[in-house]
This record gives structure tokens, sequence and C-alpha cells, in this order.
């Protein structure tokens, strides 16, 4: 089985791909080690991630800055590179999976090569996602991250009314607190899960209240998609898998 994890940065997707890993669902090519967020190897796939990279023309760009090409395509060499990284992994009988926070742009594109798979959809309040940028957190800075929020995330949101694979949505800050976040993934994946959180790596704080909810006015007010809104929807999706039935198949 092939498992992808979707979020847009800073959203957890390095924990819940560790998990993975570690539980034996192989998130990175044969061989590769040192494995360790600090270290810079968060648990992707270096194929994957060029890939992605080169579809989005994002090369040396900051992850806030990426936009989705109008219309998204790909190449036949690029097909062909998607076709390749499907085959070699699933010639392993292995479960495997890859994540990239830029997938949520380019799922479209990947999904005619990737047959059989699970999407595990991972996402953290806008706030907490802009607290990582609090160096250089002016406001225009500000403004871009939480415009980039949206963007991934509204994609993320156009998957669940016409995608027929199985979905589990994913709120990473209960999946740090709360026990019962870290049980729908091991349903979701059924298998014994290695639990990797640790709170320590927890290590941001939400931004300041004020500044967010004036960014999200004037997205709001300028036609954009409001992050606080859209956040609101995925938590009623979410909301909605937990009372819905809990069978994935």
């Amino acid at each position: 089985m092939l498992y992808i994890v979707l979020g847009m940065h800073k959203s957890g997707t390095t924990l819940v791909a560790e998990i993975l890993h570690r539980s034996g669902i192989r998130m990175v090519e044969e061989g590769v080690s040192g494995l360790d967020y600090d270290a810079g190897n968060k648990y992707e796939r270096s194929a994957t991630q060029r890939l992605n990279k080169d579809i989005l023309k994002c090369h040396n760009i900051e992850s806030y800055e990426i936009a989705l090409p109008n219309p998204l395509s790909v190449s036949v060499v690029q097909r062909h590179e998607m076709n390749e990284i499907v085959r070699a992994a699933n010639a392993t009988g292995e479960d495997w999976g890859f994540k990239d926070p830029r997938t949520c742009l380019t799922y479209q594109a990947w999904k005619p090569s990737l047959l059989v798979h699970r999407l595990i959809v991972v996402y953290r309040h806008p706030s907490s996602v802009s607290a990582h940028y609090r160096d250089q957190s002016g406001m225009l800075i500000l403004w871009r991250v939480l415009r980039s929020w949206s963007l991934h995330n509204r994609q993320l949101l156009k998957l669940f009314p016409c995608t027929t694979v199985p979905i589990l949505l994913l709120n990473y800050e209960r999946l740090m607190e709360e026990q019962s976040e870290f049980n729908r993934l091991v349903t979701f994946v059924d298998r014994p899960l290695v639990d990797a959180r640790n709170s320590n790596l927890n290590r941001k704080k939400p931004i300041d209240g004020v500044r967010l909810m004036f960014v999200n006015y004037l997205i709001d007010v300028f036609g954009g998609d409001s992050p606080l809104g859209i956040f609101q929807e995925l938590e009623t999706i979410r909301r909605s898998q937990i009372s819905g039935p809990t069978s994935f198949t």
C-alpha cells in the first residue's frame, strides 16, 4: 500500500511521516540514513521532492512564495519519472509512502501514476504555522505565509468532494495532545504504530492573535480565502470523520 502524507509546510507532516517510517512503511529511498528533522532530512523522498520542485518551478524559492501553475501540467519526461518512482517502490513489495508539502499543489498531476493509495492530510492552525516565521514576521511576510497557508489547504479541501481514495484528516495540535487522534491514524493504516510524538519538539507558540485577525480580515476583504474560515472547514470535515463510519476500506 502507498500512503501519501499531505499538508502545508510546518504543519506536522514530518511527524506523521516519521511515525509511518518507524512503523514499517518506508517513507524514504532505500539506504537513506541520518533521518532527523534538525539534520535537514524531514522523512522525504528526494525523488518525489525534486520532481515536485520541477513541476512547480520552485527551486530556491521560499515555501510561502510557491504558486500553483494554471494549468497544472507535467511533461512526458516528468510523467515517465512519476511512473518509474511508483513502479520501483511497488516492486519492493513493501508498504511505502512519500510526503512533501508541495504535493498539496501537485497531487492531481501525480494521481494518474499512483494506482492504489491512501491519503493522510495533516493541518495545523494558521497561527501556529505563522509562528515558525516569527523571526522574519513583518506584516508582509505574515500576509504571504497566511496566503500560502490558504492556497495549500484550499487545495486539500478540494479533495474531499471528488476523491474516491480513502482520506484521513488529522489536526496536528490534537495529534500532539490527544491519544484519540493518534488512534485514528492507527485505525487508518491498520497496523501498530510507533509513537514518535515528542512534546519538546512542539516548539513554536501561536503568533499574536491580533495581527492574525487583521491579516485574515484583509485577505477576506481583498477576495482571498480566509485562513480562519478554511481552518473551520477542515475542522468540520475532521469532526464528521470522527462521528461517521470508522471503516476506510
